[in-house]
Order: structure tokens, then C-alpha cells, then sequence
């Protein structure tokens, strides 16, 4: 058995050649900088953009054991893609005639929206609510949730009522396992650098 640590991978959701755009450019520190408002402690400091917008191993999934790292190597080729594009429309030297450059473009800024942890939780609420709303359907329908408060009281939970049930089900929150958010990002990641290659 091979007991070799596998390397953590820190993974930026606001790609690092983006957040330099920001650094202060009278900054002469050998990283590049940029000033960064704490929310929490109400302060302002000067901050390298390698230290923000980052989770260790925020892309990396598993599969029985094995580690795939294969969203963050796709998100990469975006990145590497987008930046020139990006650094040619701040510079105002690229004009979008080219329909390849805007669908990359393109593909990048909807990658900027859903790689970050806000959409993560969007995506487990949502998921959440999909699941409530089948099981919701379910009981509805052949008095399933009498059936069903009688089997949780006959196996010895106690006496509920089925509006004790239902308020205890509302209040119920589902974690998913690890990984269902990245691999919808993956698939979708797939498609896009397929189309184009």
C-alpha cells in the first residue's frame, strides 16, 4: 500500500491573473498586492492576491479512493485561454469579430460565476429542496405519510403525529456527500473543451 501524502492543491475560484489586474500598481512587493476589506473585523490591509479567493482542494474529487483533479486541469485550460483575450480587451487591441474568442471569452466569465463557494451553497440548497419536494410528493399521494408515521412510531421513535413529522421534516437539512457540485462542474467543463477542440 503505498503511503506516499498526496499534495493539496490550492485552488483559487477568482483566477489569480485576474485578481493581479487589481494589485496596486505603486505596491514593489515581490508578490502582487492589493488592498482587501476584512468584513468581519471592519478593517483594511494590503493583502498578496496568492493569500485571497482560495480553498485547498475546493476542485478535487474522489471516486472510491481515487483523487481526480481533473476540473481544476480544465478550469486551467479556460484560464489559460481567457487571460490573453482578457489582457488584449483591458489593453482596447482586441476587436470581438472572431466568434471562437468570444465563445472562450464567454465560457470563462460563466465559469467566474459558478466556481465560487456561493454557488456551491446555491447548488446544495437547491438540491436540498429537490429532494424535500419528491419526498413531500410522495407522502401526499396514497396516505404514504400515514403509512409513514406509523412505521417510525411502530419502530419504537414515539408517538408522532403527522404534523409533528412534517414540522420535524421541514427542519431536516440534507448534506450531500463531497463532490456533487464539482462534478457538475467537471461534466459541464467537459463538454465546453471538447466542442472547441
Amino acid at each position: 500500500m503505498n503511503s506516499t501524502p498526496i499534495k493539496r492543491r490550492v485552488n483559487h475560484y477568482v483566477p489569480k491573473f485576474y485578481l493581479n489586474e487589481f494589485a496596486d500598481p505603486n505596491d514593489k512587493s515581490k508578490e502582487p498586492r492589493f488592498w482587501c476589506y476584512d468584513t468581519e473585523n471592519q478593517t483594511l490591509r494590503k493583502i498578496a492576491t496568492s493569500k485571497v479567493a482560495k480553498i485547498k482542494n475546493y476542485y478535487r474529487l474522489y471516486d472510491n479512493g481515487v483523487i481526480h483533479d481533473a476540473l481544476d486541469d480544465a478550469l486551467c485550460h479556460f484560464e489559460s485561454e481567457a487571460a490573453p483575450i482578457f489582457r488584449r480587451l483591458r489593453d482596447e487591441t482586441l476587436e470581438f469579430n472572431d466568434v471562437h474568442l468570444r465563445y472562450q471569452f464567454g465560457r470563462f466569465v460563466c465559469f467566474l460565476l459558478v466556481r465560487t463557494p456561493q454557488f456551491q451553497q446555491h447548488t446544495r440548497l437547491h438540491f436540498q429542496n429537490q429532494a424535500k419536494s419528491r419526498l413531500i410528493e410522495h407522502l401526499s399521494k396514497d396516505n404514504n405519510l400515514e403509512k409513514a408515521v406509523a412505521e417510525l412510531n411502530k419502530k419504537g421513535s414515539g408517538g408522532f403525529t403527522e404534523r409533528e413529522f412534517i414540522e420535524g421534516f421541514n427542519k431536516l437539512k440534507i448534506n450531500l456527500h463531497p463532490g456533487p457540485f464539482q462534478l457538475v462542474l467537471l461534466k459541464s467543463a467537459q463538454r465546453m473543451i471538447l466542442h472547441f477542440l
